[in-house]
């Protein structure tokens, strides 16, 4: 039911719905991640902002692919739910960055989601190479390798 009040027209519903799945929390994601690919942009907005309270770290690989949502709203909330996960979002997110010609809409977020964790002292020597390889020349070529030599040096 609270699932079924995120599709609401009415806002105040909505939010009420997402404050009480974000007080149940880890039980209510696999609800949430099913509805990242939800037809109603409002919807997928609702599921990642409560996944980005939540922070369950399960929720990290279904969020890398919202990173390609079509709507910028969505992928900026999916982007800010990545951050807030931390370590948890690294692995899913470099894998998904070692595939060559990912639509741009993605190495943005993909960008922004790294930028911000390479702040964090513990990331930054991981991730700042790759942020380094979207400014790069040969960005297209560029990121996918700096990836994969990130993914190495967490050993993974």
């Amino acid at each position: 039911q609270l699932i079924d009040s995120l599709a609401s027209d009415e806002a105040v519903e909505r939010q009420n719905a997402r404050a009480e799945l974000v007080e149940i929390g880890s039980p209510a994601v696999p609800a949430l991640v099913a509805i990242l690919s939800a037809p109603q942009q409002h919807v997928r907005w609702e599921a990642a902002k409560a996944l980005a309270e939540i922070r369950d770290p399960s929720a990290a690989e279904p969020l890398v692919d919202a990173l390609s949502d079509q709507s910028d709203d969505v992928r900026w909330v999916v982007a800010e739910a990545l951050i807030a996960l931390k370590g948890a979002a690294i692995k899913p997110l470099l894998t998904a960055l070692t595939k060559s010609k990912l639509p741009i809409t993605f190495n943005e977020g993909a960008h922004h989601v790294l930028h911000d964790l390479g702040k964090q002292n513990d990331l930054a020597e991981i991730v700042d190479p790759v942020v380094q390889a979207f400014s790069g020349p040969e960005r297209e070529s560029g990121v996918p390798v700096a990836a994969e030599q990130a993914l190495q040096r967490c050993g993974y």
